[in-house]
């Protein structure tokens, strides 16, 4: 398992936006943790500084308690290898078939060329790209092309994907934001039985306050780049999640937060 460390994070960009004000909080090993936000509250800007896509103005990232700002390319990428993530427009290959897309998760670990990945890859990899394929109900699915699937299918296929990495921490951004409520809880109900299964932290984005509450055990929130609370789920109230959503200012939420409610 793995662990991540967000410390005192902030953005400023170069027109005077500021995407991130101060931000601090910890993942810890085996946690799965959901991050609630408007559109435009820094979400997105903060799961791109965890993986060093984005250059931070201040403040650092800790992955395992290794500063990933100051790391060397190479070292990057074996954090990064340690890292799965799903996405929210699922980021596949679409003229390629669901097996090809799966075996690409293995990319960090062959050492072979991108042509290769196909059925004449390793007999290896193609036996984990199918049992993977297999974990998330497609294995049946192989040979079709991936623009002939259904939303939930094609993130399905992403999901197996991103279990042939073998990953530690699982970052998803808005996995369900692209589907209907019936396969968008069908996602999360299989990306959290992974998660279980094989004990990974998660740090989840979600913008349906009902699918937080269900599937988070700790609810980050952010309004205009800071973090406004950070608490186990049971204990925030549903007025105060509605509050997020609201046309309020970030005194007041906090001020409500510190009240108790």
């Amino acid at each position: 398992m793995i662990s991540l460390d967000v410390a005192q994070l902030s953005k400023v960009y170069p027109d005077g936006t500021t995407a991130l004000k101060d931000v601090s909080f910890q993942v810890n090993p085996g946690e799965a943790v959901v991050l609630l936000g408007h559109n435009g509250s820094g979400k997105s800007t903060l799961f791109r500084s965890i993986t060093n896509f984005e250059q931070l103005t201040s403040g650092e990232v800790f992955i395992d308690g290794e500063p990933i700002q100051s790391l060397s390319k190479r070292k990057m990428r074996l954090v990064r290898k340690r890292i799965g993530m799903v996405f929210q427009d699922f980021n596949l290959i679409y003229n390629l078939s669901v097996f090809q897309n799966v075996l690409f998760g293995a990319m960090g670990q062959a050492k072979t060329s991108l042509h290769t990945f196909n059925w004449f890859a390793p007999k290896n990899l193609r036996m984990k790209a199918m049992e993977c394929l297999d974990r998330v109900g497609l294995a049946h699915l192989a040979n079709r092309r991936a623009d002939a699937l259904s939303g939930g299918q094609q993130q399905r296929v992403a999901i197996a994907r991103m279990l042939m990495q073998d990953p530690e921490l699982i970052l998803a951004d808005e996995p369900i934001a692209s589907l209907d409520p019936k396969a968008g809880r069908e996602v999360m109900d299989l990306l959290w039985e992974i998660v279980r299964e094989r004990a990974l932290t998660v740090f989840c984005i979600l913008h349906q306050m009902d699918v937080a509450k269900e599937y988070g055990e700790r609810i980050l929130a952010l309004k205009n780049g800071r973090l406004l609370f950070d608490r186990p789920m049971q204990e925030i109230s549903d007025e105060t999640l509605s509050l997020l959503y609201e046309q309020k200012d970030a005194a007041k939420l906090a001020s409500y937060e510190e009240a108790g409610a």
